[in-house]
């Protein structure tokens, strides 16, 4: 082979590399334009847009949602709503001053990675201003999913219209500012034409070693396996799920919501939680029907680490803070972590809940 024919072979395998290039990046670009001609703006938005309750008393959540965002670190938004028609339901009872709504998964998912900088409901003026971000070492939120709920209680027949006067997304790492569209929605509250009436649930439930029985929550559920205490947080009750609490003396009395017609309850279960102690529950066949008073229950004391068991990490962790206030570890409320502690957690060593011996 001549040195002609070999400079001819090497330019034509240059050339068919090159074409092949070309050719790759012109589909990879045709690609990208059309990803982008399809793709959908970043929003935030309620989901649904409308809600519908069908009586005065009764509530009913929208889901505050971010759609189609790519590396989302924070989010401010402030809505608009009418306070003579609907009302927030405050998500932190006893816990913080003033109403807040729930904070969303966008957030609480990253454990504790996240920072709520404001979170309040101004009931006489009908706003609402929510601030929070992640923190490192979370990484930024790509894609769609609920960044707060807000569970709206109707006070008085009407429409109340619920529109963002104000919202911003944050990016990272470049701190940005994310382009979107908000679009707000609206809460119909109706006269109750037409309901049926709705079961109420009472009963009695006390703590093991204390004299006082207050401020044990009670809620109910839609599902009757896999339920945990930890699946509950005190400080932000499950958005939409009727809920109260016990008086001094252990008693409660609970009005059950009802969904739209066909107005099929879909609560099934009725738990007791109270920090320190197992879970109660109660889960009748085939759900509530018909008002029902369920008597009493004692719940068992000890469960220091809130696994929903009381074993021997349970009598360590009092052991370890005996002699403090520390309020984990005093199992009776009294004050002081001593040997009142210790007696209740051993005498209940090896159990767990739920405990459903309702009497």
């Amino acid at each position: 082979m001549n040195r002609q024919i070999r400079i001819d072979i090497v330019r034509l395998a240059l050339v068919s590399l090159l074409a092949l290039v070309l050719v790759g990046a012109l589909t990879l670009a045709m690609k990208q334009f059309a990803l982008a001609q399809g793709a959908s703006d970043p929003t935030l938005h309620l989901t649904p847009t409308t809600l519908n309750v069908s009586e005065v008393g009764m509530t009913s959540t929208h889901e505050v949602e971010v759609s189609n965002v790519s590396d989302l670190y924070g989010v401010e938004f402030s809505v608009a709503y009418n306070p003579n028609v609907v009302q927030p339901l405050d998500m932190e009872p006893g816990t913080t001053p003033g109403v807040q709504i729930t904070v969303g998964p966008v957030f609480t998912d990253m454990g504790e990675d996240y920072y709520v900088g404001r979170n309040v409901a101004y009931t006489s003026t009908g706003a609402i201003e929510f601030q929070a971000t992640l923190r490192s070492p979370a990484s930024p939120f790509s894609g769609t999913g609920a960044v707060a709920f807000v569970t709206w209680e109707c006070i008085a027949e009407g429409e109340s219209a619920v529109t963002f006067t104000m919202s911003k997304l944050g990016s990272y790492p470049d701190g940005g500012a994310i382009a979107h569209v908000a679009s707000g929605g609206t809460v119909i509250c109706s006269d109750g034409g037409g309901t049926v009436d709705t079961p109420t649930l009472s009963g009695r439930v006390l703590l093991q070693g204390r004299n006082a029985h207050d401020d044990i929550y009670i809620f109910v559920t839609t599902d009757q396996s896999g339920i945990e205490a930890a699946d509950i947080a005190l400080e932000s009750p499950i958005p939409g799920v009727p809920y109260t609490v016990t008086n001094a003396a252990g008693d409660f009395s609970l009005l059950l919501y009802e969904p739209p017609a066909p107005y099929e309850l879909p609560y099934k279960c009725l738990q007791a939680i109270h920090k320190g102690y197992l879970l109660g529950q109660y889960c009748p066949s085939g759900g509530f029907t018909a008002d029902e008073n369920l008597g009493t229950i004692t719940l068992p004391g000890g469960d220091a680490t809130g696994d929903n068991k009381i074993n021997i990490f349970d009598l360590a962790l009092i052991a370890a803070r005996y002699n403090s206030d520390d309020e984990t570890a005093d199992i009776n409320g009294d004050g002081t972590v001593d040997i009142y502690d210790l007696v209740i957690t051993a005498g209940n060593l090896n159990t767990s809940g739920p405990v459903e011996d309702w009497q």
